[in-house]
């Protein structure tokens, strides 16, 4: 999946939101209103009802928009391309992770890990954004073991079924930053 510009998002929600239907049930219902509504009402009934029906459509792609949206961004989770050993500044840490691009992390934000064992996800693991490379990948040291142990030195062999079971997420449990793990 690649990144959206508010724009592609907009332009995408207006195509899918079944625009010629709604021109059609417009065209039709200012047709029908030149018949049904007298000339002598106070106000131009018909340019109302254009107004309105312009009004309807731009709300029907603006909640497309946020829909798409909301369903985007949930699946761009990013995911681990690399694992390696911690060397240089940071050897007191588990391990380095390389993360696909993603615009859900920043330079310094804390992630946490979390590794999917008979469908359920449990915390391995907190983790700091140390880089973000010009590429976009995003750099990961993992400062926080929790209960993962010898575990992170098997991902140093970057086998694919051991990483896809690593699922990164831009958010910290509550009881982590309250000090109940050191990080």
């Amino acid at each position: 999946m690649h990144e959206q510009s508010q724009i592609d998002i907009l332009l995408s929600a207006a195509i899918k939101s079944w625009g010629g239907v709604i021109t059609a049930l417009g065209f039709f219902a200012t047709t029908i209103s030149l018949f049904i509504i007298p000339k002598e009402t106070k106000y131009e009934t018909r340019w109302v009802i254009v107004i309105f029906m312009i009004f309807a459509y731009l709300c029907l792609v603006l909640l497309r928009a946020f829909i798409d949206s909301y369903n985007y961004s949930n699946n761009f989770l990013p995911k681990i391309k690399i694992a390696r050993k911690p060397l240089g500044a940071y050897q007191t840490t588990h391990a380095l992770l390389l993360l696909n691009p993603t615009p859900l992390l920043t330079y310094d934000s804390l992630v946490s890990i979390y590794i999917l064992e008979s469908e359920l996800e449990r915390l391995v693991g907190i983790g700091r954004v140390i880089n973000i490379q010009l590429d976009k990948k995003i750099q990961i040291a993992v400062i926080s073991d929790v209960d993962f142990g010898d575990r992170w030195k098997a991902l140093y062999e970057n086998r694919s079924d051991d990483l896809s079971k690593l699922i990164i997420k831009p958010s910290v449990p509550n009881y982590i930053i309250e000090g109940a793990v050191n990080v």
